[in-house]
């Protein structure tokens, strides 16, 4: 039996009856506010300045100031205020947490074979504030050896405390979220920082990681991503290989929860 979850959030009812037509949204124009904003790692609320945005209670937005790159939830906006520029900080970013369309059981994870569901750019806004501080330089091996993923995770040729410290955060589910899209992959693992992956998938095996936690070599999140990859191609293998079609993006439970309950909006959850 196969299990699903249709999920929709909207902020307008919706009537079966009537036919659906696609329509361009009006740009929404920024509302000048203070915010009282809950930040997820340390539970404080406090208040910032926002003039970029029209936020609404259950957003997720990330500030400057000593909370840079934290998230936070808004929990109160206010349009009626007075204040100095100076004493505030500033809402910089607002994810995208618009979730529509049809997923699929993969234990601790929910895979989605339509590429608008939850595309890698849709889900880092929900994680980190997409702010280009500095020139990044990327450069890719293209002869690097890579792992067929068929092989046990013991034969991967990196230093054995970065093997298990990578294994340990496969098991606390660190990798929030996996895509393959053809021959590319992309991820995202939760560490010190949030981490984003890049790699080469192709008959079977994985090569050219980029990861940007910057190490010199193989690190830990790369470990983790190749276990959950093994880990969520089985399971497509074993029960989804109708719906694969060179394309999954898979997300923690937890996360997508967590982000879709913030909404504070209309929405429903269906079951089939």
């Amino acid at each position: 039996m196969t299990n699903k979850i249709g999920f929709y959030c909207d902020d307008k009812e919706i009537n079966e009856n009537t036919e659906t037509v696609e329509v361009e949204k009006p740009e929404v124009k920024a509302r000048k506010s203070l915010v009282s904003i809950r930040f997820e790692k340390n539970n404080r609320v406090l208040s910032y300045y926002n003039d970029k945005f029209d936020l609404h209670k259950g957003d997720i937005v990330f500030v400057d100031g000593k909370l840079e790159g934290e998230r936070g939830f808004v929990e109160e906006v206010n349009y009626n205020f007075k204040i100095k520029l100076s004493d505030y900080k500033k809402v910089v970013a607002l994810a995208d947490t618009t979730v529509k369309g049809e997923f699929f059981f993969a234990g601790d994870y929910f895979i989605s074979f339509d590429e608008s569901v939850i595309p890698y750019e849709k889900v880092i806004t929900w994680l980190k504030p997409l702010v280009v501080e500095d020139e990044e330089i990327v450069v890719s091996n293209e002869d690097e050896e890579g792992f067929l993923l068929e092989k046990d995770i013991s034969e991967l040729k990196v230093p054995y405390n970065v093997k298990e410290k990578g294994i340990d955060y496969f098991l606390d589910g660190r990798v929030i979220y996996l895509s393959v899209d053809g021959d590319t992959g992309k991820a995202i693992v939760d560490g010190t920082n949030i981490y984003e992956i890049e790699f080469t998938y192709k008959n079977g095996e994985v090569s050219n990681f980029i990861c940007d936690c910057y190490c010199n070599y193989a690190c830990k999140h790369i470990v983790a991503v190749i276990m959950q990859l093994k880990n969520i191609l089985k399971n497509i293998e074993e029960n989804y290989k109708e719906e694969y079609r060179d394309y999954f993006s898979a997300v923690t439970s937890y996360e997508l929860f967590k982000v879709t309950r913030s909404y504070g909006k209309k929405g429903s959850v269906t079951f089939n």
